[in-house]
């Protein structure tokens, strides 16, 4: 088991770089989603504010009844 020992060490070391290497696909495409997701949550408030401005105003009261 000790004989083995470098080689789980070397593993080790090198485990986190081609995690990085193999699971990310790049800053392009980080920098996609980011302006992908931009535009979503733009056009969800425009929804909202939309949907906020063209409700009915609440009827007032009569002050005479």
């Amino acid at each position: 088991m000790a004989a083995r020992a470098h080689l789980v060490k070397a593993l080790a070391a090198t485990g986190p770089i081609c995690f990085r290497r193999c699971m990310t696909s790049g800053p392009d495409d980080r920098k996609e989603r980011l302006a992908q997701a931009l535009r979503d949550n733009l056009r969800r408030r425009k929804a909202q504010a939309r949907a906020v401005t063209t409700e009915p105003p609440p009827a007032k009261p009569d002050p005479d009844r």
